[in-house]
């Protein structure tokens, strides 16, 4: 039995490598544009929230319709595009809620919202915090600062 020239070998060798090139090539290239873009959004988020804060003015939970009922300042030099509740219980679970209005604040803006938050003997609010698109601009109320309306027991 023969075997193959050193040629013939060196050559079959060059065309995996290039066959393999052509997959892995445009597979780099993707994952480098993609992370490129990634850290690119994530740095204008940043720079653009650099000078944004929000006070959360009054907080209210009525129980009868259970609904929280809380008033918000946009007190930083930029606009807030988007707001969430982050509810925290006294079982340690966490639930995103969207408030009502589904909307941000301008610069300056003061503007009441309202979410339907429940609770049970087993899971009490334990704290409210509002989250916005700006990772480090939040504002939380716990449960012992939330003023009570048509309540007959505790939240808490």
């Amino acid at each position: 039995m023969k075997a193959i020239s050193p040629v013939v070998s060196v050559i079959i060798l060059i065309m995996i490598v290039f066959s393999l090139a052509a997959f892995v090539i445009p597979w780099v290239t993707t994952q480098i544009t993609n992370t490129t873009a990634r850290l690119e959004q994530q740095s204008r988020t940043q720079v653009s929230c650099w000078n944004a804060q929000i006070a959360l003015l009054e907080a209210k939970y009525n129980c009868s319709s259970k609904k929280f009922i809380s008033t918000i300042e946009n007190r930083g030099w930029v606009d807030i595009d988007w707001l969430l509740f982050e509810v925290e219980y006294t079982n340690y679970t966490i639930i995103d809620i969207e408030p009502e209005p589904n909307e941000g604040l301008q610069t300056g803006e003061i503007k009441t919202y309202n979410a339907t938050i429940d609770y049970s003997e087993d899971g009490k609010i334990k704290e409210i915090k509002v989250i916005t698109n700006c990772v480090n601009v939040i504002d939380f109320v716990t449960c012992k600062e939330i003023e009570l309306v048509d309540c007959t027991g505790s939240i808490c």
